[in-house]
């Protein structure tokens, strides 16, 4: 029961992730012409994640927003699309804010942090390297299958069961590895007539 609860477990998560790496792969495609954004704004700050000329990017924005009249739950808006670099360039630098910028093959991190207390973050990230992470669940349930059909192939009864070398002219023994088969009579068993 266990068992069918895990294998049910990994085909759904094969499933979603096959759902995820082909929206990757529509939004990277889709990048380029134009920018997709789903942003949502409450008490405790904004949040972003949207597209930009082949890059993911998520933005968040930590701060105290009670007292703002454009407070909002998700929301979608379409765009030109611009590169996927943060406005932390554009903004002007609070005396005392602490700035942390990585880039590095396509991947950067971005962040600006007040003292009063408000922090801003930009993780940027290629749409390969996030269809490389969505791919791996479905390479690797792919992968078991073709073990599998591989081993069940080897295991035929004209093939050796050890290295899986067709053993249709010499089914006595196998000329690769010399395993005997089991059920076939060695050569120094078997009497030979005149």
């Amino acid at each position: 029961m266990i068992r069918r609860v895990i294998r049910a477990s990994f085909y759904l998560a094969v499933i979603v992730s096959l759902a995820l790496l082909a929206g990757a792969g529509w939004a990277w495609a889709r990048s380029f012409e134009q920018s997709d954004r789903v942003s949502w704004r409450n008490d405790r700050g904004w949040r972003a994640i949207y597209s930009a000329r082949g890059h993911l990017v998520v933005d968040v924005t930590l701060a105290d927003h009670s007292k703002s009249s454009d407070l909002h739950g998700p929301r979608y808006e379409r765009q030109d699309p611009y590169p996927p670099y943060s406005w932390l360039d554009l903004i002007c630098s609070t005396p005392g804010a602490r700035i942390e910028r990585l880039e590095w093959g396509g991947f950067a991190w971005w962040a600006q942090r007040r003292p009063d207390g408000t922090t801003h973050a930009t993780l940027v990230a290629p749409f390969w390297s996030v269809m490389g992470l969505t791919a791996v669940l479905p390479m690797s349930w792919a992968g078991g299958v073709g073990w599998r059909r591989w081993r069940r192939g080897r295991a035929r009864a004209d093939r050796c069961a050890v290295c899986g070398y067709d053993l249709r002219a010499t089914p006595g023994r196998c000329p690769e590895c010399g395993t005997v088969p089991t059920g076939v009579p060695s050569e120094s068993s078997s009497t030979f007539r005149c």
